[in-house]
């Protein structure tokens, strides 16, 4: 099976699932395998909060340290937006085990999440308030 199929196909399973639970639910795909014969898929479903967004293990363990002042987090911080160089990005939730980047961050141009250091996003952030 090639690269294509497999991603076609993860994309229909997701898509699948969407349909299925509604808006009730947030549904992510989370990786998978793939091999000559066949496939893997991983997929993430998480409840919903009043406002809509997906109540991941992640976001609340960001609630968590923000409201702890874990490692320099505040309240403030959760759905903070900043800027790193020329891409704007929003704090989405925090890896409790991860020692070297442990926040995770959405860019705001195609909503891809990617991992940050916890030093660079408050320096963003300090940026921001100044600019």
């Amino acid at each position: 099976m090639d690269s294509k199929t497999a991603k076609a196909i993860g994309h229909r399973i997701v898509q699948a699932v969407r349909a299925e639970l509604g808006e009730d639910y947030a549904v992510q795909p989370k990786g998978g395998t793939r091999r000559d014969h066949g496939c893997t898929f991983k997929v993430e479903v998480a409840a919903r909060n009043k406002d809509g967004t997906a109540l991941t293990k992640e976001r609340e363990d960001l609630i968590w340290a923000c409201n702890h002042g874990l490692e320099g987090l505040k309240a403030e911080h959760v759905d903070a937006e900043f800027v790193s160089g020329r891409e704007t990005f929003t704090i989405v939730g925090y890896r409790a085990r991860a020692q070297k980047r442990p926040l995770i961050v959405r860019r705001k141009r195609d909503g891809k999440e990617c991992i940050f250091t916890i030093p660079g996003a408050l320096a963003a952030l300090c940026k921001k308030v100044e600019a």
